[in-house]
């Protein structure tokens, strides 16, 4: 499981607050079946957010475009730095919710959702490696795919009521993670400088491998969509007040 600790600063530079958008739905927070509720509204939500809003100024994040995503193993069944460069992450708008359970009577407030991607999700972009994996020596630099398939993951936002200009508003101060695909692709073009042979029976090995390889890869990706997750959740708690999303029974 993945941990985020998230700075509480960065929620004040919002200075005026935001109506909740029309299309959103909101959840009395009274409300015996506020799980279902909010299970309903999220997914709406979803929809709406990857696609951008300009309400909320949150740009698309599908795709999902990184700079770089680097992971670096020194020890164990895979020794490898790999470094990736204008990432792109497809099939984050087919992420649907299976289920919601919410704790907001204490102080602490805690979001768990439990997401279910209808499509894989795909990694694009520019790689170069350079270790081992498991028993093989790997090298080599150019496009790179990786296809996560069926995946599963569990969101557990946690945080509380901070108050801005007299306005409540729910923030995250930690966020925990956890995506399990049910098999990964992966496919690395023009390693060991374009040796087709030692290429393919490589990405072969990584392929039939995955089991033993994914895991060394995992932390760095789910820390990739991590930090969307939280960018999501700030962006759209952090601007429009509490009451709003989750008002009080009148």
């Amino acid at each position: 499981m993945f941990r985020l600790a998230l700075p509480v600063i960065f929620f004040f530079a919002c200075a005026l607050a935001v109506e909740l958008p029309s299309n959103f739905k909101s959840c009395s927070r009274n409300d015996p079946n506020i799980d279902t509720c909010l299970k309903s509204a999220i997914q709406s939500a979803i929809k709406d957010l990857v696609k951008g809003t300009k309400e909320l100024k949150i740009a698309p994040i599908d795709p999902l475009h990184l700079k770089t995503l680097d992971i670096s193993q020194g020890t164990g069944p895979v020794a490898i730095v790999l470094n990736f460069k204008d990432v792109d992450i497809n099939g984050i708008s087919s992420i649907l919710v299976d289920s919601v359970n919410a704790k907001l009577d204490g102080d602490e407030k805690i979001l768990t959702l439990n997401l279910v991607a209808q499509k894989p999700l795909t990694i694009l972009g520019q790689y170069s490696v350079d270790g081992k994996v498991l028993v093989l020596p790997i090298q080599g630099s150019g496009n790179a795919t990786i296809n996560l398939l069926s995946v599963k993951a569990t969101v557990k936002l946690i945080g509380s009521i901070v108050k801005r200009h007299g306005v409540e508003y729910l923030i995250f101060k930690k966020v925990d993670f956890l995506m399990t695909p049910e098999s990964v692709e992966l496919q690395f073009a023009n390693l060991f400088n374009g040796n087709k042979a030692l290429g393919d029976n490589m990405n072969k090995f990584l392929n039939d491998n995955w089991l033993e390889v994914y895991p060394e890869l995992q932390n760095p990706i789910q820390d990739a969509f991590a930090h969307t997750i939280v960018d999501l959740a700030h962006g759209f708690f952090a601007q429009v007040p509490y009451d709003s999303i989750i008002p009080p029974s009148s």
